[in-house]
């Protein structure tokens, strides 16, 4: 379990430094680890995947990872908005 957080923590981590590296900004410390973290803690938000599929494979599981700091934190926010919308109707 550690070992899927560490990794999926680090998929994260490149994702979002690679979302930076892809803009124009400038490359400061401060941008490079606010993507990094963010990336990270986006693919994170993948671990809610096991609340709603407990036997998720670990490859789709870091699949998840990967789409969700891809998409970001926004797209994220924006589908749970949806999501909860539609429970309550």
């Amino acid at each position: 379990m550690e070992n899927e957080l560490l990794t999926i923590c680090m998929l994260g981590a490149a994702i979002g430094l690679s979302n930076l590296l892809r803009t124009r900004d400038q490359l400061t410390l401060r941008a490079v680890l606010g993507s990094m973290g963010s990336g990270a803690a986006t693919a994170l938000a993948s671990y809610i995947a096991l609340l709603l599929f407990p036997r998720i494979d670990q490859r789709a599981q870091i699949g998840l990872a990967c789409l969700s700091a891809l998409l970001g934190p926004r797209a994220l926010t924006r589908w749970a908005e949806k999501l909860l919308d539609r429970r309550h109707l």
